[in-house]
């Protein structure tokens, strides 16, 4: 009450005070109510985020071609509204579809991106994204309604993200006028950890497939289960592929090849392993003359990497699935998987005529054990600028093999990172691999 009265007094008082003080008190008040409708006005809350509808697919993504009805254009379907008259030149030029890449070590490109601005004002807009490792299984998809934090020359527009693991992300872009692009950031709650950055342009690149196993079993890639159902506490199964004229000869046995994946093809979509892998081959150059298999580990709350185990009851169930030449069995693994492969030519010496590690280190390097694949040709391929594996940690156990008398080859590419997938579709990769086979077998 004693307040009260004060405030009460403190006001009467200011009324008769001298006229030159009673204007300027009134136009502080004028002032702060200003503010305060201004503070009102603005949004402090996230913008509005929520998931994209794609039970209509060919509303959202456009056919890649006439005839070519299996593959669309990422988000090459949805509407943009023309820009207004009341907007400058810089925020138009936000709008459309735009593709892109991250930038952010250690893996530059790994991560994709699509963005569709489909409106925009002086303060808000809307937007749709697809974002992923892997775009025909994104990581996330939604639509957003962004705001525009910063005016001209230079304007930016912003939104929240949540992702599958709880996270939440503030993510910025700003359009490069010179180079027709947008360049983006990501940022944690606290504003601090900038990832980035993320560069955007016109490309039309980036496409998925409305059935994506019928793509693949077109060129002649297919998924099984595993008959022992022992194997399925380690994974799901894996993807194959038999080669030309397999099934019309059914005498000949086939070289087999094995690929071992990377820890971000763990516990996803089993065709996922079509990625990174020999399946690029398959997909973009041609055919094998071998048998090509990718078994694939479940994750959490299974394994976190290929047991002895699971590879002995997998190669087991190939072996008696399929006519494989015993002569000519290769392995291969990209990252975590190329780790594996060290391993398990060493857990079965007398299996593999060519091991091929990419992107992978071995430890502990125990000299004696690699004595024992000493007649095994071996070729360890790294990326020079690999910062999840050093380029050293490759050619270490290359080093010793080499130095217990073994038959060891080392190549650094240049201008690569860990993700050295690409030299899957190289053929004098496979030209090598057919080059060995195991003496004691016929080939």
């Amino acid at each position: 009450m004693m307040r009260l009265r004060a405030q009460n007094n403190w006001f009467a008082k200011s009324m008769h005070t001298p006229p030159i003080k009673f204007k300027f008190f009134l136009y502080s008040l004028a002032i702060l109510a200003g503010l305060f409708a201004l503070a009102a006005c603005r949004p402090s809350d996230p913008p509005l985020m929520k998931a994209l509808d794609t039970s209509d697919f060919e509303s959202v993504h456009s056919a890649a071609a006439a005839g070519k009805t299996n593959k669309y254009l990422i988000m090459g379907g949805l509407p943009v509204e023309q820009p207004t008259v009341k907007i400058s030149l810089e925020l138009s030029s936000f709008l459309g579809r735009w593709e892109g890449y991250s930038y952010n070590p250690p893996l530059k490109k790994e991560r994709k991106f699509v963005l569709v601005i489909q409106s925009i004002t002086a303060t808000y807009g809307t937007a749709a994204y697809w974002v992923g490792e892997n775009l025909q299984y994104p990581d996330v998809v939604g639509q957003v309604r962004f705001r525009v934090v910063s005016s001209s020359p230079t304007p930016a527009i912003e939104w929240q993200v949540a992702w599958p693991d709880g996270t939440k992300t503030d993510e910025s872009y700003r359009f490069v006028s010179k180079k027709d692009q947008l360049e983006g950031w990501s940022r944690d709650a606290s504003g601090n950890h900038p990832v980035g950055p993320y560069v955007l342009t016109h490309d039309q690149d980036f496409f998925i497939y409305k059935d994506y196993p019928q793509y693949l079993s077109g060129k002649g890639i297919y998924a099984d289960t595993y008959q022992n159902s022992q194997l399925n506490q380690y994974g799901p199964g894996y993807l194959y592929y038999l080669p030309d004229g397999y099934q019309e000869n059914k005498l000949k046995a086939w070289p087999l090849l094995i690929f071992l994946h990377d820890g971000g093809e763990t516990g996803g979509n089993i065709y996922s392993l079509a990625r990174s892998s020999p399946f690029i081959y398959l997909r973009d150059v041609g055919s094998l003359p071998m048998i090509v298999v990718a078994p694939q580990l479940s994750g959490k709350p299974g394994p976190a990497s290929f047991s002895m185990e699971y590879l002995d009851g997998f190669l087991a169930e190939v072996r008696a699935k399929y006519r494989v030449n015993t002569a000519r069995i290769y392995i291969t693994g990209l990252g975590m998987g190329g780790e594996a492969a060290w391993r398990f030519a060493l857990h079965q010496p007398d299996m593999f005529a060519a091991v091929a590690p990419f992107a992978a280190f071995l430890d502990p390097i125990d000299p004696a054990a690699l004595k024992t694949i000493a007649s095994v040709p071996v070729w360890a391929i790294h990326g020079q600028n690999d910062g999840v594996v050093p380029v050293e940690r490759g050619q270490q156990p290359v080093d010793a093999l080499n130095a217990a008398g073994g038959r060891g080859r080392f190549t650094a590419l240049l201008a690569h990172d860990h993700d050295i997938s690409d030299m899957y579709a190289e053929a004098d990769f496979y030209d090598w691999l057919m080059q060995n086979y195991k003496h004691q077998s016929s080939p």
